[in-house]
């Protein structure tokens, strides 16, 4: 089977599109890009909930980036629907 074209982060309970070129990382630190430093502020590179570990939807062709604070497999049970769905309207199958 080929490898995933496509990607989605789970954020909070929503999903977001993750850029092609970020779907070859094992981990992501989500929303990509270095954070803004500000005047008199300390230097914040990321927060351990900023990182973001991959999970192979075999059957979707696809990868979900899961908060690596919470159980992947209960993430992916929950958000499998909205994967599902968002594949189906963007493909153009949607019937609804």
């Amino acid at each position: 089977m080929n490898e995933p074209t496509r990607g989605f982060v789970v954020v909070g309970e929503k999903l977001e599109e993750v850029p092609a070129y970020l779907l070859d990382h094992e981990d992501l630190l989500w929303p990509p890009g270095m954070p803004e430093k500000r005047p008199g502020e300390p230097v914040r590179y990321f927060r351990p909930e900023d990182l973001y570990r991959r999970v192979r939807l075999v059957e979707e062709n696809a990868y979900l980036f899961v908060p690596n604070t919470r159980d992947a497999d209960a993430v992916v049970e929950a958000v499998l629907p909205m994967v599902r769905e968002r594949l189906r309207v963007q493909l153009g199958v949607y019937h609804g």
